[in-house]
């Protein structure tokens, strides 16, 4: 009797370490699954954020070609006011010499 005493309380001690080992797998488990969670959502937010800011920087880029061709245009558009303005100077200062000069040929004439 003592052996099947002995024997059940073996038995008994081996389900409890059986259980708390169970226990202690389950546990485990757990923190496996809530670690991969947190690691899961950290990557989701990671290519989130990622892709925000892609989208920010193409935007960025966008903006800046855009100012880029403005600047161009305008540059384009100045340099052309420039070169119109200098030929209408050119060709006022032509013709008030020509007549200074034929003025003066009257000048002369009239006095000879």
């Amino acid at each position: 009797m003592s052996k099947d005493k002995a024997n059940e309380e073996l038995r008994v001690e081996f389900q409890n370490e059986k259980l708390a080992l169970l226990n202690k797998i389950e546990e485990i488990k757990q923190r496996y699954d809530a670690t991969m969670d947190e690691l899961t959502q950290g990557k989701i937010n990671f290519e989130r954020e990622k892709a925000l800011k892609d989208q920010r920087l193409t935007f960025q880029e966008q903006r800046i070609k855009e100012y880029h061709d403005q600047m161009s245009q305008s540059v384009e558009r100045y340099e052309e006011r420039i070169k119109q303005e200098k030929e209408d100077s050119s060709k006022t200062l032509s013709e008030r010499m020509l007549r200074i000069q034929n003025e003066k040929e009257n000048v002369d004439v009239k006095y000879e």
